[in-house]
């Protein structure tokens, strides 16, 4: 289905009025887009007219700490938090030959058999093939190790195998 003006259209020809609920849907997501642009429109209206202010009236006793304040507050960015497959990827590297057993990963990640094999998919399924984590499971032992990493498959490796339209 594609979207045209707020109908449905299931064939170029035959084109239906979108439902009440649809249209009202649709209605709010653009008042909140139009709500977000206009409140950062005025913020940074704001303070290109502060900034303006204080450098035409360097007398006004804070105006170092003020424009301080706002050329630092634009500059800088809080890091984002780390993710739980980041976190995830970065215990089974450390962990290194011996590897994290699944009971400690199920106590610390919250992650059982069904996620941790969607996970090891994961981390072979990356954009950049350098940054690939090929990681095994060794079900006598129950344990999760790193069998490699980068971009080069290791010999003995059964599990998920990217294509090369995956990879990119």
């Amino acid at each position: 289905m594609a979207k045209k003006n707020a109908k449905v259209v299931i064939d170029d020809a035959d084109e239906k009025e979108a439902p009440a609920e649809v249209q009202e849907v649709e209605a709010a997501k653009a008042a909140a887009v139009a709500k977000r642009k206009a409140t950062n429109d005025a913020k940074k209206e704001a303070k290109e007219k502060l900034t303006a202010y204080l450098k035409q009236n360097p007398q006004f006793k804070l105006a170092k700490e003020l424009m301080l304040l706002i050329v630092t507050a634009a500059k800088e960015r809080k890091p984002r938090a780390e993710s739980i497959n980041e976190t995830l990827k970065k215990a089974l590297i450390e962990a290194g030959e011996d590897g994290l057993k699944e009971m400690d990963i199920f106590l610390k990640f919250k992650i059982g058999q069904p996620e941790m094999s969607i996970k090891t998919r994961l981390f072979v399924k990356v954009k950049e093939a350098k940054e690939r984590v090929w990681i095994k499971f060794f079900e006598d032992e129950g344990v999760y190790r790193v069998i490699a990493t980068g971009p080069n498959m290791p010999k003995d490796w059964d599990g998920y195998i990217p294509t090369t339209e995956e990879s990119l």
